[in-house]
């Protein structure tokens, strides 16, 4: 299983943070200007892509960051979403965690290489939008920053595991 984001371009495409270094020059300047940029994050399970969508900030902070703490701390949690009306629900269920809701198909993942992938996804979003010269941006960045200050914070304490640099399950 792995997690990753995708940006969408002016002319409604994505572009993945796995692209090639080269081909990141290209698109600075597709998001250069934008205030808002709209996001997917991918779920890839046996082949199959499970895809969500919706504003950058709200997606990477609430998905990446939020939901992995709330299911660490209980056994469910939700993600509304910003764009549209609408909820993604995940609940644990043993060792997985069960995803549905509005726009999705359910899926079912391995909890622990779920929080492990959606954490360093929020991670890299953040080491992502660094690479960009977009003061607009800002605020998303810095958002995500918090985020993540205070999910560090609380993993040290009680789940350092998650902070190794390669997830076991």
């Amino acid at each position: 299983m792995k997690i990753k984001f995708n940006l969408q371009k002016r002319d409604g495409t994505f572009f993945s943070e796995t692209d090639p270094e080269a081909d990141l020059q290209k698109y600075k300047e597709e998001i250069r200007d934008k205030s808002v940029l709209s996001c997917s994050l991918s779920i890839s399970v046996s082949g199959a892509d499970w895809i969500i969508h919706d504003e950058l900030g709200p997606l990477i902070n609430n998905f990446c960051f939020q939901v992995p703490l709330d299911l660490l701390r209980t056994s469910a949690a939700e993600y509304h979403f910003f764009e549209v009306f609408g909820k993604v629900d995940l609940q644990r269920i043993d060792e997985s965690v069960l995803i549905s809701g509005a726009f999705v198909q359910d899926i079912k993942v391995p909890f622990l290489k779920f929080i492990f992938e959606a954490l360093h996804c929020g991670f890299r979003c953040i080491d992502f939008l660094e690479q960009f010269d977009n003061k607009s941006l800002n605020n998303d960045r810095l958002l995500l920053m918090e985020s993540a200050s205070r999910v560090k914070a609380y993993l040290l304490q009680q789940h350092p595991e998650f902070l190794d640099s390669k997830a076991d399950n």
